[in-house]
């Protein structure tokens, strides 16, 4: 009885101190929990693509000497690069954007004259204001503007307007205007003539449908489209590329243009390459692997996350990042960093110390209220606010564990947005953590002897940082005596 007795009250206390460590408010870290867990004051995460062998290694052989040849930061600081596991197999000139790991849907011209009927399907919902985002992967020749009597239903009045619109310039190009009496009970589209317009290779545009009680809204306050349709391609990938406001039980596109291609000879060619093209990329990642896995045995500080290295999954990677610490490290801080910086390991642990924080803050150079982007790298399809809360930008940030610890927890919760640094500051909005701005967190092109990060440098320059940090300890310049 006793024996049991005391089996069971192990139990108790056991499950008791489960409890306090779930719901305490204040989170404690899951690193404090395993004793037998390496303990650091910070590990840094360096986000690095997996082909920049050249940079990881001259991060080596600079800053990253201080940690790995100093017996005083040795046990206090580990140093990690953060790569994807895999290349994208797709090459470059085939993906939807070369920032993500998406192919180029077969190219089956949407050919309207080729329509026969009018079934576009039916909608849930009444949609007051629509747009269709489109990026052109070859230059075409715009020649019309055409709306789809579908379209028409939900205006009450008599005439809808038509623009495409430059998203980077935010201006109009071309417009028309359609009258409903357009439309006879046989038409499926109505097309407009506009002035010829080249649309070059890159040119992000939108089409803007309007009814009149609309047309004095700014672009940006219509713009309610969510995802990019990559217009003239059309098989079973597409859609996953419509992206209207609505719930839809089959396809519908409220209006379109018609072009024709300036050359179509690029087109041929590149689809005559595409098996040639893809064998040789497969090559070079074949190649890149073996080099990596190389690397990786050689000098133990590489990290492979599930993820294909592209630049929209950054923000994966980060999350992985933060997984991994969480499952194999007991540490106080954590810091991400890109491989393109120059670091001060002993100025960040100095901010550290000085600050006397412990939880719940979060170390950098923040922005606020920056407008978000609808076109380019920086382009958010995802977040539908106007302006993006307060994030960390530039080469590098530090966080508390017990934050790194809630984006662990919640990963599979979180959406990606299409940065890691935007993202960071969308996930922790709800946290409210404490912002301990420095702008010595980002310096560039001046540089300054006190600097945190030092980002957007090339190779050469890390070195000669480092050279001048090593002889007389400012990375900036050494006086010449």
């Amino acid at each position: 009885v006793g024996q049991l007795f005391y089996i069971c009250t192990v139990i108790a206390f056991v499950a008791v101190l489960i409890c306090i460590w779930k719901f305490d408010g204040k989170q404690k870290s899951v690193f404090l929990l395993n004793e037998e867990r390496t303990s650091y004051k910070l590990v840094l995460g360096i986000l690095s693509a997996r082909d920049h062998f050249k940079e990881r290694q001259v991060i080596r052989e600079t800053w990253m000497k201080l940690v790995t040849q100093s017996s005083s930061l040795k046990n206090k600081v580990l140093v990690k690069f953060v790569l994807g596991e895999k290349d994208c197999e797709i090459p470059p000139a085939y993906r939807a954007d070369i920032y993500s790991c998406q192919k180029v849907p077969s190219s089956n011209s949407l050919a309207i004259e080729s329509l026969t009927q009018c079934n576009f399907g039916k909608y849930e919902k009444v949609f007051k204001l629509v747009a269709i985002d489109f990026v052109v992967k070859h230059t075409v020749v715009l020649t019309g503007l055409s709306l789809f009597k579908e379209t028409v239903k939900w205006c009450d009045k008599q005439s809808i307007r038509v623009e495409l619109r430059d998203l980077a310039k935010n201006e109009v190009v071309t417009f028309s205007e359609f009258q409903k009496s357009d439309f006879d009970s046989n038409s499926c589209f109505v097309t407009q003539d506009v002035e010829n317009y080249i649309l070059p290779k890159g040119f992000y545009g939108t089409i803007v449908v309007y009814c009149p009680d609309s047309m004095q809204k700014q672009a940006g306050d219509i713009h309610l489209i969510i995802n990019v349709i990559k217009y003239g391609y059309n098989d079973e990938d597409a859609s996953d590329m419509l992206g209207f406001p609505v719930e839809l039980y089959d396809h519908i596109i409220p209006a379109l243009f018609q072009f024709y291609l300036q050359d179509g000879n690029s087109i041929k060619a590149l689809k005559a390459e595409k098996k040639k093209q893809f064998d040789v990329w497969k090559e070079k990642n074949r190649k890149i692997d073996i080099k990596l896995k190389k690397e990786v045995s050689l000098h133990k500080d590489v990290l492979l996350v599930p993820n294909t290295d592209v630049y929209r999954n950054l923000p994966l990677k980060l999350l992985a990042f933060f997984k991994w610490t969480a499952e194999n490290i007991h540490c106080e801080f954590i810091g991400k960093i890109d491989d393109d910086s120059f670091v001060d390991i002993n100025n960040i642990l100095q901010v550290i110390k000085r600050s006397g924080v412990k939880e719940n803050s979060w170390f950098g150079s923040f922005r606020a209220d920056i407008p978000v982007a609808r076109w380019g790298k920086w382009a958010e399809l995802s977040y539908t606010a106007n302006i993006y809360p307060a994030f960390a930008y530039g080469g590098g940030y530090v966080i508390t564990s017990d934050i790194a610890l809630w984006l662990e927890r919640n990963a599979k919760m979180l959406h990606s947005y299409q940065g890691e640094d935007v993202s960071m500051g969308i996930w922790l909005a709800a946290l409210k953590p404490k912002l301990l701005p420095d702008k010595m967190w980002f310096v560039n092109a001046d540089c300054n002897q006190y600097m945190l990060v030092s980002s957007q440098l090339n190779s050469t320059a890390i070195t000669w940082m480092w050279g001048n940090k090593e002889k007389c300890g400012n990375p900036c310049q050494c006086d010449v005596t």
